[in-house]
């Protein structure tokens, strides 16, 4: 795409394009305004772009209005939950990786998220953030290999 072109667009347009054309788009949703804070800050210092959703619903409208190479979902959503977004996702979108977060860890739900496609799992409060970094690399470098091959 060439200047011209990219000076003519609207806001709208431009955004959405963005979103499309980078490989390196990541939605966040919680409930918890804290730590939709917490995730804006650390990819404040990052090469991702970030999204952010307070629900499900909205986290879904904002997958099918865009394209996320990982979704970062709390489980325990009011209305439709983290495991039902990542659920859409992967149906819609079978390369989007996602980590699921709880603050209610067990193995039963740490399965469950393995079981539908979840890259890893977050326990919060978050108690190493190097460690979250660290993982989000890691799902971010097998999106980008599977979108090279």
């Amino acid at each position: 795409m060439d200047r011209q072109n990219l000076e003519s667009m609207s806001l709208d347009e431009l955004n959405y394009t963005v979103l499309v054309d980078n490989p390196t788009s990541v939605l966040v949703v919680d409930d918890e305004d804290v730590i939709r804070l917490v995730f804006e800050s650390m990819f404040e210092q990052s090469p991702y772009q970030a999204g952010f959703a307070a629900s499900g619903e909205e986290a879904l409208d904002m997958f099918d209005r865009g394209q996320y190479c990982l979704l970062i979902v709390d489980k325990n959503l009011p209305g439709i939950s983290g495991l039902d977004v990542i659920r859409h996702a992967h149906e819609h979108d079978p390369e989007t990786e996602s980590i699921v977060m709880t603050g209610y860890a067990s193995y039963e739900s740490a399965v469950e998220a393995l079981q539908l496609g979840a890259f890893d799992y977050l326990e919060k409060p978050f108690a190493d953030l190097d460690l979250v970094k660290q993982k989000i690399d890691r799902a971010m470098d097998k999106q980008r290999l599977a979108h090279e091959s």
